[in-house]
């Protein structure tokens, strides 16, 4: 039995297409069929299908037979797929004469026959079947001509009663050919049942046995009067049943309208379908015992969009505990709730509606008129319209909650290019919680921090009553969890009620439905928590957290950009500060040694000169060694600051080789001219230091007895490269990949590795690049790649 709708599905009760009603008077699995043909063919068809339906029910088959030969009932059973010798052999079929269960006697006693399905029903049959369904050729009737109509019609009045005191299933065949009408009249009259073309159809002319068997004609006038009025109704309510169903589908079919629309359209059918003054639609909570009206049709001073009360004090209790449709007519047990005494409901009927990740509803309608009963139709019909109203939530749904996470997603990108200007944790945190407030998916948001247990609220947006006074921070305790447990914390603001009073206030106002608490952190820092409300009743699935998540992260690492920026300052002006202090001791003191040494130099004994002319080396050396920790020194910690301007790469390369051939007046140096034509590229005043240095290099480490060093330029799309190249002994393997690194000195040098690495630093600084290689057949070439100046930059 279908339980929305009250009816059978006759192909799986019976093996006959049809759907029928419950008969009253038949209240457990029995049942009383007559079956009505007109040739051999439909009569053994109807039967075979009805036997095999029995025996894959588990039930035991008795066929009882009189003109069809038994073999003939086997045989069509196997060809119809039953496996009739097990069935046989197992006692779950059985074929019988119509002489041994009508005619046990000689003659037809209707009580004798009754008896004999009472003994066919005894012993191990209860326990060993499902029940009994028994199919029988009546037409042993018209070969007894002992046997009259008014008994034949007593049998088959008798067996309803019978059955009816027992899982009994019974299918009499009747040829309407071989029977007379007056036969098939009583026939029609006595069973609940009728089968015609294989199809089972309610009997609307059945006649009760007590009524039949007490045939007056003031009885057979009432009934028949009553059955006239009994089809009236039936087709009244089938045509009004239908005019609604019309109604309805015009209703959710059209296009025009919005949900909420709709949904009034639907309140004011179902006030007129089932005889109600109120329709609405409620979101419950069994487990808080939580009932808020969310829409009604208006007219009731207490049930209107917002109220709430405890779903035990409401009939939709009932809906909710049976989890269906539910109506309530008889108001024992409700008289000392609000919904008998305050809202002074007298008759209700709801459809719970169930969603997985949202608050679930009842869909209901109510009276304060009481209702003697709501019928199977009524049910069935406001189960269609909450089903449909179930439907469109759960589209309406999945659009907002699409719409959300597409709006979060630019929120989320225009986050990202905010950050990148931002330089303080405040500017950080008010960029998210404003951007977040502001757009369509969040009412408000806010960050805050946990120590000792306690939740600070640092920066919030949005996050205010109506009098512009800030609220308390709602969620304190989803702050506390997200910043434990490193992962994001999401709650319902009936979950966090209790824990957080001042929020109840906030909700109402803004219809908050769900927060949730974000780790701000980056690696192994943590910076507290980003808290987002909103009035998205599914947010937060996997794939929006996912995205906050991101900005969490993203957060977390602005933020320790700007820690480990602020760290930086002030470790570049502590190293600014001791560089100028020993630089400015250290120059004073070997001017002191300098001056002296001259002093003292026209006093020297000539066999002391040497030693006074390495004393001047190496101050000179120490002079040296100044200036480039003053070039070092500003190229590391002016990297990034500085602005790179212009810089004519000819100019500084003719200066520097000209520098170089006075220094070093024994050492060739050749640039082919190449220089002039060398452009404009992206650099500062260090440049100079990077080729000084360089060209010295090829010249000191140089091994040949005259030096010669190669300068070559060459010009491309976006980089001008200029290569050094000399005769000496080449960079050793062992040190090729480590020689611009601090302190790595090579070719037995005394020098102090500070050289090439400065270098390496000037030319990063420039977003340049520097890499060495051996010269062949001897020799090693620097190459040096810097950018070119555009002609805008120029």
């Amino acid at each position: 039995m279908n339980p929305e709708t009250g009816r059978t599905s006759s192909q799986r009760r019976y093996g006959f297409d049809g759907a029928v009603e419950p008969v009253t008077e038949h209240e457990q699995v029995n049942d009383h069929l007559a079956h009505v043909y007109d040739d051999r063919d439909e009569q053994l068809a109807t039967v075979v299908s009805f036997l095999r339906h029995g025996l894959e029910s588990g039930e035991q088959c008795i066929y009882v037979t009189h003109e069809t030969p038994r073999e003939t009932v086997l045989e069509a059973l196997r060809d119809a797929g039953v496996d009739v010798d097990t069935a046989l052999e197992t006692g779950a079929f059985e074929v019988v004469a119509a002489a041994d269960a009508y005619q046990q006697s000689g003659a037809f006693d209707p009580d004798a026959a009754l008896e004999f399905w009472r003994e066919k029903l005894s012993g191990d049959v209860a326990t060993d079947f499902a029940g009994v369904r028994t199919a029988a050729e009546m037409s042993w009737a018209l070969d007894d001509p002992g046997t009259t109509n008014s008994q034949l019609a007593e049998y088959e009045a008798l067996l309803n009663p019978f059955y009816a005191a027992n899982d009994h299933t019974g299918l009499c065949q009747y040829n309407r050919t071989r029977f007379p009408d007056e036969i098939i009249d009583d026939v029609i009259e006595t069973h609940p049942l009728i089968v015609q073309d294989g199809t089972v159809s309610q009997n609307v002319y059945y006649t009760p046995p007590e009524q039949f068997l007490d045939d007056q004609p003031e009885a057979r006038v009432d009934r028949k009067l009553r059955t006239l009025r009994d089809r009236t109704d039936s087709r009244t309510t089938l045509h009004d049943h239908e005019q609604y169903l019309h109604e309805l589908y015009e209703i959710i079919a059209a296009t025009d309208r919005d949900f909420n629309e709709k949904l009034q359209a639907l309140f004011e059918v179902g006030c007129e379908r089932f005889d109600m003054e109120l329709g609405g639609l409620a979101q419950v909570n069994p487990g808080t015992d939580r009932f808020e009206v969310e829409a009604t049709s208006g007219g009731h001073p207490d049930l209107v969009p917002g109220a709430q009360y405890p779903l035990s004090e409401t009939y939709c209790r009932a809906t909710a505990d049976d989890g269906g449709t539910c109506a309530v007519t008889d108001t024992d047990g409700y008289e000392d709730t609000l919904g008998y005494e305050e809202f002074d409901v007298h008759a209700y009927l709801g459809t719970y509606l169930a969603f997985d990740d949202a608050a679930d509803r009842t869909f209901w309608f109510v009276s304060t008129e009481p209702r003697d009963e709501i019928s199977q139709g009524e049910r069935t019909f406001h189960h269609l319209m909450g089903q449909w109203v179930r439907y469109e939530l759960e589209q309406r749904h999945q659009t907002d909650q699409f719409l959300a996470l597409n709006n979060l997603n630019e929120t989320a990108r225009d986050i990202n290019r905010a950050l990148v200007e931002q330089s303080t944790q405040a500017d950080v945190e008010r960029v998210v919680c404003d951007r977040l407030a502001a757009s369509d998916s969040y009412t408000f948001a806010h960050v805050a921090t946990v120590e000792n247990g306690a939740v600070t609220l640092t920066t919030d947006a949005n996050v205010h009553d109506e009098a512009g006074e800030r609220a308390e921070r709602p969620g304190a305790q989803l702050v506390t969890e997200a910043v434990d447990t490193g992962t994001p914390q999401i709650a319902s603001v009936a979950d966090i009620a209790a824990e957080h009073e001042p929020l109840t206030a906030v909700e109402d106002d803004r219809g908050i439905r769900r927060l949730a608490s974000i780790p701000v952190a980056y690696e192994d820092e943590q910076y507290g928590a980003l808290t987002v409300a909103t009035a998205r009743e599914r947010a937060f699935d996997e794939t929006e957290l996912g995205v906050l998540a991101q900005v969490g992260e993203i957060m977390g690492l602005a933020l320790t950009v700007i820690d480990q920026q602020r760290t930086l300052e002030h470790e570049r002006e502590r190293m600014e500060f001791f560089n100028r202090l020993v630089r400015h001791n250290l120059q004073n003191d070997l001017s002191v040694v300098q001056a002296r040494a001259r002093i003292i130099a026209d006093d020297v004994a000539p066999d002391a000169t040497d030693h006074l002319e390495v004393i001047r080396s190496r101050l000179d050396e120490m002079s040296d060694l100044i200036d480039t920790l003053r070039s070092l020194m500003k190229a590391v910690l002016e990297t990034g600051d500085t602005e790179l301007e212009p810089v004519d790469l000819g100019k500084i390369l003719d200066a520097e080789l000209q520098n170089a051939r006075q220094v070093f007046d024994d050492a060739e140096f050749d640039s082919r001219g190449e220089t002039a034509a060398a452009g404009m590229v992206l650099a500062d005043d260090l440049l100079s230091e990077v080729f000084e240095n360089l060209l010295a290099n090829a010249v000191e480490h140089n091994d040949k007895e005259t030096p010669h060093v190669e300068v070559a330029v060459e010009e491309r799309a976006e980089t001008t490269t200029v290569r050094i190249a000399d005769n000496g002994p080449g960079v050793p393997d062992d040190i090729k990949d480590t020689v611009f690194e601090k302190g790595v000195q090579g070719f037995d040098s005394a020098g102090t590795g500070f050289g090439l690495h400065l270098v390496r630093e000037i030319v990063d600084g420039y977003d340049g690049e520097i890499t060495v290689e051996d010269r062949q057949p001897d020799g090693t070439v620097f190459s040096l790649s810097l950018p070119r100046a555009t002609a805008g930059e120029e």
